[in-house]
């Protein structure tokens, strides 16, 4: 799996695990320390016989609010499935959590839908495993504007560029340019 890891780590889940009574699997902590969550463009993992993508992994002291393991702790979901010793550690497209059992018996990862806590999709035995089975594609060439004006051109879509489009084709160059994807390694 590739990310784009986030920065600052302060082995802040040693105040998490203390407060909910959480035992973390020893690959998450390592992961947590080295990468602190990250982004994860064009990464899917297999859940049943879907995929589903996974955006990023939380992190602490995140500048993107949606990845921010303190925002997500403010959340009242995320109160419940504390409760349940289930932590989220990623997100999905559709904001829905993979957990992590933080139980005594830390028995894996889990899809949770945001719209469906009481039905817990298990997806890998593990932390290592579940990183073991997301899938990445590396982010190659970041098209320019100029590239895409003239592909919808070629395709005669000329009448579908607009100001909009332009301005969301920026956001994806801006989002992209300077990425550093780099293999997760536990």
């Amino acid at each position: 799996m590739l990310i784009s890891k986030f920065s600052n780590y302060n082995n802040q889940l040693n105040k998490i695990a203390e407060k909910d009574g959480l035992v973390f699997e020893a690959d998450y902590i390592n992961f947590m320390k080295k990468y602190n969550g990250g982004d994860t463009p064009k990464t899917t993992v297999k859940v049943g016989r879907k995929k589903e993508i996974i955006r990023a992994f939380y992190g602490f002291s995140v500048k993107k609010e949606f990845y921010s393991i303190e925002k997500m702790l403010d959340l009242e979901i995320v109160e419940t499935l504390l409760k349940k010793k289930m932590f989220p550690i990623a997100t999905n497209e559709y904001g829905d959590f993979f957990t992590i059992d933080c139980s005594s018996e830390m028995s894996g990862v889990y899809l949770i839908r945001h719209d469906n806590i009481g039905c817990q999709i298990k997806i890998a035995d593990s932390f290592k495993k579940f990183i073991m089975f997301c899938k990445s594609e590396k982010i190659g060439h970041i098209r320019t504007i100029e590239e895409r004006k003239r592909d919808m051109i070629s395709l005669g879509l000329e009448d579908k560029i607009s100001e909009i489009s332009i301005r969301n084709w920026q956001k994806e160059i801006d989002r992209y340019a300077g990425y550093n994807q780099e293999e997760v390694i536990l």
